[in-house]
């Protein structure tokens, strides 16, 4: 059901005009799979596909840029991350948003909700306006794709670490058309250490933001 989206398709999309792809599923499913040319972008963003299947003649609709991660605690490796989804937004000219996961606990969580989404507004300004503070969307990127769908959004890009593609592509798939209909859905990867990890190399990486944040060192976070 999902296929590649091509950069004309992209500037389609921008200019609001209908995409004319395939006309049945199993046109589809003889289509070869191909490498979108935005992997070879600066940020080698990876274009895992887009559902433009059915009904071509309506695809004409809002589109959504958006990320979901823990950052808890936010930290330098995560600026890469939400630089990238306002590239892509801007690059549509679409809305992005930020979506802050609510899960805190006394171990790889160790910041409340409020406390985190305050740093986040304070350490990333030009990121503040779309950082997400509401309940009702949920806490995984399930139910995130469930409330843009009721939104009214027809087109979603899930931006994230390459390690995390081939989930947010599974979650993508096996729901779109049943719990909600997007008309596109991409997942767009970045060549980056996931910052909600301790895999990141940057100088203040994830554990050492996480250490300071257990042991109320305020000096260090």
């Amino acid at each position: 059901k999902l296929v590649p989206i091509t950069k004309s398709d992209k500037t389609k999309l921008k200019d609001g005009k209908p995409l004319m792809g395939p006309s049945s599923f199993s046109d589809v499913q003889n289509l070869p799979q191909t490498q979108s040319s935005d992997s070879k972008s600066k940020s080698s963003a990876k274009t895992n596909g887009a559902d433009y299947t059915q009904q071509p003649e309506s695809g004409a609709g809002p589109g959504i840029v958006i990320t979901f991660a823990k950052f808890n605690p936010p930290s330098i490796g995560h600026e890469q991350l939400l630089d990238e989804v306002e590239s892509q937004s801007k690059e549509l000219d679409c809305e992005y948003r930020i979506y802050p996961s609510r899960t805190s606990d006394n171990t790889q969580n160790p910041l409340e909700f409020k406390t985190k989404y305050n740093i986040l507004k304070y350490v990333f300004p030009k990121h503040a306006d779309s950082i997400i503070n509401d309940s009702e969307n949920g806490d995984n990127i399930y139910d995130i794709l469930t409330s843009l769908h009721e939104e009214g959004f027809q087109h979603v890009i899930i931006v994230c670490p390459e390690e995390s593609a081939k989930k947010y592509e599974k979650v993508s798939q096996k729901y779109n058309g049943s719990v909600y209909d997007f008309y596109g859905v991409e997942v767009v990867s970045v060549s980056m250490a996931d910052p909600d990890t301790d895999k990141s190399e940057d100088v203040l990486t994830s554990s050492i933001m996480r250490k300071a944040a257990l042991e109320n060192d305020y000096e260090t976070f």
